[in-house]
């Protein structure tokens, strides 16, 4: 948003902001108006901005490549005046026929765009025999609808010089890849959204608190908003509160952490179960002391079989403490994991670290971090590796699809459990008091100080991104260092679960058994045989491959129905992991959650079958949720097959299953393991 002759005048990121959050424009608006200072650059903005620069030069690199007549429109210094002028330079280029123009800049009443590029089409116009298709460059590899808003805005800038809707708007992707729109799809809810916006950016209130949303994260008004809400002591502070939660206390007129620590059970939100209500007023109740007393407390929650305390397994000699370091920056959408770090506690505690800050780099530093933990595993069979909350777990099996490389052993990994998250065994076993339930929240309850200067993960992608500019060993010993506190820091965490396990123990007056060793399945001989005859295959192909050269396409296409099942084959294991302190009706989209079986209807024969099979139609009911479920869904608890659905309603709640009888009944349903493709595979 931006003044010309007394104007104000809005472009295309004005009514993505407005359709995203309107309280965003309105700030923006006082900022305009110089009512409130703006706010301090985000230095990850920065980063993105600078890495988005980039990657339009390589787009009007590849413009001249091609033989294209590129005319560039100077943007001045941003006054009224070289905004005015280069408008008009814009529009006297698209008159003469300019094969392509660079960073166009068109005005039209209240409405101001830049396109990065206008590129000719022998499609006539009021122009003369061509007009002007749309081109902007994205640093992101996926396709967002923002993209598609802000290139329709331009279309209509351009439709106001040269009379017609452009043919095409493209969408320069930081992959390379081009992806191509028709904008009169989708020009109609683009121009009601502008006349909304125009309609009601008068009657904006920045003074109205707004709820947090999934884009606060990355806006620079962040800050403004966490404290106005402080302000009004919003129910967004709660830790774990989600906003359809925020919306239905609200309907039950409970709108303050205070107000829910107090709210009696008649107060509950129809569409709030009482288990969950319980919870968020407990949490809620805890932040109030902390908040009184300035000292952060916990509460230890009831054991429940196959959840909290009951995750952990027996600690053991060797034990290893496992935090990754990232930077999604690095390339948008794919990212780098340029960090992996591990701690060993002992008689002599030891830090391993491999760093890698290129792609190869990359695959290099994984390699050799999950041939170390082979090795460490050998040494130490009983020893598992901590980590905190899923990203570890995550990049690994993303780095093994990724780089095809070290599969099985990552694979072994998971299939015997070695990797244990202990933001589940938290989320099981203990309230506490702080806003949040992240690592370095919890760190004052088991007195662990940080003295690094790099303090939460943010900083250390903007420290890392900085490094890779200005390669300066002390901020990569700095990220370094950080990373070895947050190994150190996992360890000092385990050792306080462990102790509160034994208050737990005491408190409660039972028994918390460590959770059962997992001897994992190992491969068949036929397994390895395929992957070791896929391995030699893709090192021919990839010996005298060169970057671009079609034969690493072809290494890496061997492994693609691999790849493919390897997703639908970890979500089955995952959701064997959460039984017990996982919620599968809100949380999981494809699983079926809270299933009870109908104990007043009795089970009955399938009347096809014969009179050898032992299986029968149960009847069971469940909570209305999404779910993705097919014929043979698998029993999260155990992975195997959960028999055949006969009916299933989602209007009446009701699930008819066919299964053995003597199989226990199903809590949790999830979709069935992958269509197998040996012959594919083969082939």
């Amino acid at each position: 948003m931006l003044r010309l002759d007394g104007e104000a005048v809005y472009a295309a990121s004005d009514l993505n902001d407005f359709l995203a959050c309107p309280h965003k424009l309105a700030l923006g608006a006082l900022a305009l108006e110089r009512q409130i200072a703006a706010p301090a650059p985000d230095p990850a903005l920065e980063i993105i901005a600078r890495k988005g620069a980039l990657h339009e030069a390589e787009a009007l690199r590849r413009f001249e490549a091609d033989g294209r007549v590129v005319a560039r429109v100077d943007e001045g210094d941003g006054s009224v005046r070289a905004t005015r002028a280069a408008a008009e330079r814009t529009v006297a280029l698209m008159r003469s026929g300019a094969d392509v123009i660079y960073q166009a800049t068109l005005i039209d009443g209240r409405w101001l765009g830049r396109a990065d590029f206008l590129v000719r089409t022998e499609e006539p116009s009021d122009l003369g025999a061509w007009s002007y298709d749309v081109a902007d460059a994205k640093l992101a590899v996926r396709e967002r609808a923002s993209f598609v808003v802000q290139l329709c805005v331009y279309a209509d800038l351009v439709r106001s010089v040269q009379g017609t809707l452009p043919t095409a708007i493209t969408a320069l992707y930081g992959d390379g890849r081009e992806a191509e729109y028709d904008p009169t799809r989708f020009i109609a809810y683009v121009r009601a959204a502008r006349a909304r916006l125009e309609g009601v950016v008068a009657t904006l209130d920045a003074a109205t608190i707004p709820d947090r949303i999934g884009a606060c994260a990355a806006c620079v008004w962040d800050d403004t908003c966490d404290a106005a809400r402080r302000g009004v002591d919003h129910l967004s502070l709660v830790a774990g509160m989600r906003r359809s939660q925020i919306v239905r206390l609200r309907e039950r007129d409970v709108d303050t952490v205070v107000e829910l620590a107090a709210a009696p059970e008649d107060r509950r939100p129809p569409r709030i179960g009482e288990t969950t209500f319980a919870k968020l007023r407990r949490q809620a109740g805890l932040q109030l002391r902390q908040r009184a007393t300035g000292v952060p407390t916990y509460e230890l929650l009831e054991p429940k079989p196959e959840a909290g305390f009951a995750l952990l397994p027996e600690p053991a000699e060797g034990d290893v403490y496992f935090d990754m370091e990232g930077d999604p920056l690095y390339e948008p959408g794919v990212g780098l994991e340029y960090l992996f770090g591990a701690y060993v506690d002992g008689a002599s505690p030891r830090y391993e670290r491999f760093w890698g800050e290129t792609r190869d780099q990359e695959k290099k530093a994984f390699e050799d971090f999950i041939d170390w933990l082979v090795r460490h595993d050998e040494q130490y069979p009983r020893a598992h590796v901590y980590h905190y909350a899923p990203y570890e777990k995550t990049a690994l099996r993303k780095l093994a699809m990724r780089h095809g490389t070290r599969e099985e052993e990552v694979d072994a990994l998971l299939r015997g459990q070695v990797l244990v998250d202990l933001y589940a065994v938290v989320g099981g076993a203990v309230a506490q008091s702080q806003e949040s339930y992240s690592i370095k929240k919890l760190e004052p309850l088991y007195g662990f100080t940080r003295s690094t200067d790099v303090r939460k993960g943010d900083d250390s992608i903007v420290a890392f991104e900085r490094y890779l500019l200005d390669r300066d060993g002390a901020v990569r010993n700095d990220i370094i260092a950080y990373n070895k506190e947050d190994c150190v820091s996992t360890f000092g965490l385990h050792g306080w679960l462990q102790r509160l396990r034994a208050e737990a123990e005491q408190q409660f007056g039972v028994e918390i058994p460590y959770r059962a060793s997992v001897d994992p399945e190992a491969p068949s001989e036929k397994d390895l045989k395929e992957l070791a005859e896929r391995t030699a295959l893709q090192t021919a192909l990839l010996a005298d491959a060169p970057e671009g050269d079609p034969k690493r396409l072809l290494a890496h296409l061997l492994g693609y129905h691999r790849r493919e099942a390897k997703p639908v084959q970890w979500a089955v294991f995952e959701r064997a992991e959460r039984i017990g302190s996982f919620d599968f009706v809100n949380e999981d989209t494809e699983a079926l959650g809270g299933i009870e079986l109908r104990a007043d209807i009795p089970p009955m024969r399938d009347p096809d079958d014969g009179p050898r099979v032992r299986r029968m139609i149960y009847t069971y009911t469940f909570p209305r949720q999404q779910h993705k479920l097919g014929k043979s869904p698998v029993d999260a608890r155990t992975t195997k097959s959960a028999g055949e659905i006969v009916t299933l309603d989602d209007d009446t709640l009701t699930l008819r299953l066919k299964r053995s009888e003597s199989s226990p009944h199903p809590q949790v349903l999830g979709p069935g393991w992958p269509i197998k493709t040996n012959e594919q595979q083969a082939a």
